[in-house]
């Protein structure tokens, strides 16, 4: 197992980020919403004590629909898969079933970013989650991912919880555990 197993797999997050999420997920049990080619689940995978991860694999409007069998091997080449669990569905219906948010330790959600607001739906669900809250694609200086940072600072405003603003090399933006 190796911390940098993510380094060879395909996928929009930079190098510092999937160092950054290496960090947060340390330890803990982390669910993920928008697995992709599964390169934050397998960075999270190797300092987390388990990632569950979820995605309808149909992609959205920002990029094509994601390969369920390039992610399943992707994970399997990391060396990894013993310690990410993949749930293939809608995560707007599985997380209104019966899921225990706090049986996590850590929500990553790097899923549609487009309207519908998916952040501010994911974070709608989020008032009384204790654990790390961190969300992908914030303050960045595109004109699509405006509704992002819009979102988590609706949270933080109703919510009182203090945003962690991207770090240097980084677009991800986290509320620490209560």
């Amino acid at each position: 197992m190796s911390i940098d197993a993510f380094l060879t797999v395909p996928g929009h997050l930079y190098d510092s980020e999937g160092r950054h999420l290496q960090d947060l997920a340390k330890g803990k049990k982390v669910l993920e919403i928008g697995t992709h080619l599964g390169r934050s689940a397998v960075a999270m995978a190797a300092t987390a004590f388990h990632v569950t991860t979820i995605d309808h694999y149909r992609g959205d409007a920002q990029i094509g629909a994601p390969s369920l069998e390039e992610a399943m091997q992707n994970i399997r080449s990391s060396g990894l898969a013993g310690s990410i669990t993949q749930v293939v569905a809608d995560w707007t219906k599985w997380i209104a079933g019966p899921v225990d948010l706090q049986a996590y330790d850590m929500l990553f959600y790097d899923g549609a970013h487009t309207f519908p607001i998916y952040e501010k739906h994911f974070l709608d669900l989020c008032d009384d989650f204790t654990g790390l809250i961190a969300v992908h694609d914030c303050y960045k200086q595109d004109p699509d991912m405006v509704l992002v940072t819009q979102s988590i600072e609706e949270f933080a405003k109703r919510t009182g919880r203090k945003i962690n603003k991207p770090v240097h090399g980084t677009s991800i933006a986290w509320f620490d555990s209560l």
